[in-house]
């Protein structure tokens, strides 16, 4: 939140109501402002979101292609009114061409489009972003919307199995009792979105209230929608939700947050109600992190299989990272990760495994890798020592590049970087956030 700062002119000083100000009324007049209103919005939801007609078995969301095509047709369009900010996605764009130069036998060019189209979309994005045509209003109720998607969607899954009917919105995998999906192919991906989602209306809220966000007098008036959050997080039967929900609520610690939620820890454990509730997702995060404090692949295979083809690429990523090396800094080629699928038993042979960390290093080299972290940190963060730097690095670590998670979690930080930085805060939460800087 040090980012956010006091205006220099009456022109920018908007005040704390940037946040729910108003589209400026000339950007909406024309058809063409219009179209690109709702194109941006389509474009959050989209990215959050996925249904079970719209999902091919390689998890691309045919949804989420066909809004990229119209974005980076629309950038195309206006690709003479270019800003300094793109330059940043363009030289990320060129970084990754560079694997064509050390590895042009392995480089596929559907690959490489694939991700000049979550590259443009962004820009085009965050071009519209700076021009007005989102409000902060309008963000703020997209966000709230997702949110209670999600819960709807989870609650009526839940119920076609206490039924015994086809589940709704079913995507992938077998189906199994209370580890249900929602509107993500995966409930681990489910997990991450509404991390960030909530993240992002948090820091929405700040800008409102003019201080740091507390959990309870400030999450009371927000109860309905943190009712919402934790329901799906906490029974959605995703190990990915068990640990990245402490992570985040680590944002709002204080001495009250240590007191109460020691006292309702120590009850689940006295009572042993993830034993009783039979709340597997619980289970295995507790084997699989005592499984890690060990440091062996085959620990951490009998203990949750899942996890560990997660985990496993960065164990075996240092047998690959030999700096002497071309390939080190160019990549060693695109596909190149399916080398952890004859390493990790249980896998299918040719499954790129491994995520931005380490698959894209190892894939497109150390040098696309740097250039993915200057994109990201002048786009999306504030400070790079930050809250929001610890929450996206963890999120997006399992993450591929080519997948609509990671740029959804772009989408949104910057988003709210821009609002932080059009925001006029006062100088006392300002030193307050000096203290307490959970940005």
């Amino acid at each position: 939140m040090n980012a956010i700062r006091k205006s220099r002119s009456p022109m920018n000083a908007l005040c704390l109501s940037v946040s729910s100000s108003e589209i400026p009324h000339e950007l909406l007049h024309s058809r063409w402002g219009r179209l690109n209103h709702f194109l941006c919005m389509g474009i959050i939801v989209l990215f959050a979101t996925a249904f079970s007609g719209a999902v091919g078995s390689d998890q691309r969301n045919f949804f989420v292609i066909g809004i990229m095509g119209t974005a980076c047709l629309f950038y195309v369009l206006t690709i003479y009114k270019i800003q300094l900010r793109e330059v940043y996605g363009w030289l990320l764009l060129l970084a990754i061409l560079l694997c064509f130069s050390t590895s042009p036998e392995s480089f596929r060019w559907s690959s490489f489009f694939y991700s000049a189209m979550f590259i443009l979309t962004f820009l085009y994005y965050m071009r519209m972003l700076y021009s007005g045509i989102l409000s902060g209003r309008t963000y703020q109720l997209i966000l709230q919307c997702i949110i209670y998607a999600y819960f709807g969607t989870l609650l009526l899954q839940q119920f076609c199995v206490l039924m015994h009917w086809p589940i709704f919105n079913f995507i992938l995998g077998e189906p199994e009792i209370f580890k249900l999906n929602s509107l993500s192919p995966e409930p681990s991906h489910s997990a991450r979105i509404l991390v960030i989602a909530m993240y992002a209306y948090v820091i929405m809220r700040e800008i409102d209230l003019q201080h740091h966000y507390r959990l309870f007098q400030d999450g009371f008036t927000d109860r309905n929608l943190w009712f919402c959050f934790l329901y799906t997080m906490l029974t959605m039967g995703s190990g990915t939700a068990y640990f990245l929900l402490p992570l985040f609520l680590l944002r709002f610690i204080s001495f009250w947050l240590i007191l109460w939620g020691g006292i309702a820890i120590a009850l689940c454990v006295w009572l042993e109600l993830p034993a009783q509730l039979n709340v597997s997702a619980w289970t295995r995060v507790q084997l699989f992190s005592q499984a890690v404090l060990t440091g062996e692949p085959a620990e951490m295979l009998f203990a949750d299989h899942s996890a560990s083809v997660r985990v496993l690429p960065i164990y075996y990523y240092g047998s690959f990272a030999i700096p002497s090396s071309p390939e080190f800094w160019f990549g060693y080629g695109m596909s190149f990760n399916e080398v952890f699928s004859e390493l990790i038993p249980g896998v299918p042979k040719g499954l790129g495994l491994g995520g931005i960390f380490p698959s894209f290093l190892l894939n497109q080299g150390v040098i696309a890798g740097c250039f993915l972290l200057l994109f990201i940190a002048k786009f999306c963060l504030s400070h790079l020592f930050s809250f929001a730097t610890l929450l996206t690095m963890i999120m997006i670590f399992s993450c591929g590049l080519n997948t609509q998670i990671p740029w959804l979690i772009f989408l949104l930080l910057g988003t709210n970087k821009y609002f932080i930085n059009r925001a006029w805060i006062v100088p006392e939460f300002r030193m307050r956030e000096k203290r307490c800087p959970a940005m």
